[in-house]
């Protein structure tokens, strides 16, 4: 057995434990049995496989759990540079991709701010703890954990390494990073668009949208939480370079009344039919 044990909190009231790595054969890497760790590493083959990786792509992964997606690609690439801000996670992350040597992992969060202050990352006391950390403005509260980390703004994360595939799975910060065209050089965008709220759904709604104008959706993957539309995965390839204001702060001050969010109406509703609901909502709400 490896001489290494990963962290992770154990539900309720954030204990710490230890365990020993177990491996998954089927990508040579290893997760926490206790945890979604395989969940999210299932998930990325999943979703991340319908992407033509090639030699020359430089891939930025924002939100890169336990390395998944650099598991699964690092010997199809030029360069993969993983950002993760759960300490936890990270441990497991650079255990699983620090032998190779095109691979950077960056221990922090990616902001949409200019500079590179620390920011607070919580972690909620729950069984998607690994997986569902933000960033937040709150000081304190009993139910979360909440812990300063390096912050990596978004424009320099960019500049520095020009990635041609971008992958952002952050929690609702998306719509904090994504408020202009993003450079001419990425090709490839895999998002996780968040809706949990009532506020945040119309953004959902509207970013998806605007992607249209520049991206064209090749996967289309909706998520139902209690049976409601609450997330969408998609990968978008570049259609063409366009000049578009995907800044949505405006929506945070407008009351959008009456708007909810669309209903599973079978066990397994195909996502043709969600993207007719999601055009509906869009035009009826002026969105």
């Amino acid at each position: 057995m490896l001489d290494v044990k990963f962290k992770s909190y154990s539900k309720p009231n954030f204990t710490i434990i230890e365990e020993e790595p177990t491996r998954y054969k089927k990508l040579d890497i290893y997760y926490r049995k206790n945890s979604v760790d395989l969940k999210m590493i299932r998930e990325c083959l999943k979703h991340y496989s319908l992407i033509d990786f090639s030699e020359s792509d430089i891939v930025l992964d924002l939100g890169a759990n336990v390395g998944g997606l650099g598991k699964m690609i690092c010997d199809k690439v030029s360069k993969v540079i993983s950002v993760e801000p759960d300490e936890f996670n990270f441990e497991v992350l650079d255990f699983n991709l620090s032998k190779y040597e095109n691979c950077t992992q960056l221990f922090g969060a990616v902001t949409g701010n200019n500079d590179f202050s620390k920011v607070n990352f919580s972690i909620k006391d729950n069984t998607n703890s690994s997986c569902a950390g933000k960033i937040t403005s709150k000081n304190y509260n009993e139910n979360l954990i909440i812990k300063s980390v390096n912050g990596y703004p978004i424009n320099f994360l960019l500049e520095k390494y020009k990635p041609t595939i971008l992958k952002i799975d952050v929690e609702g910060y998306e719509y904090n990073i994504i408020k202009k065209s993003l450079p001419s050089y990425i090709r490839v965008l895999a998002l996780e668009l968040h809706g949990m709220t009532n506020f945040s759904y119309p953004k959902m709604l509207k970013l998806y949208k605007l992607l249209h104008e520049e991206w064209n959706i090749h996967a289309f993957n909706p998520v139902f939480i209690f049976d409601k539309l609450r997330l969408l995965n998609i990968i978008c390839f570049r259609r063409e370079v366009k000049q578009v204001n995907y800044d949505l702060s405006y929506l945070d001050d407008k009351k959008i009344n009456g708007i909810k969010p669309i209903l599973r109406k079978k066990p397994t509703q195909p996502s043709k039919i969600v993207r007719k609901q999601i055009k509906k909502q869009i035009k009826k709400y002026k969105l």
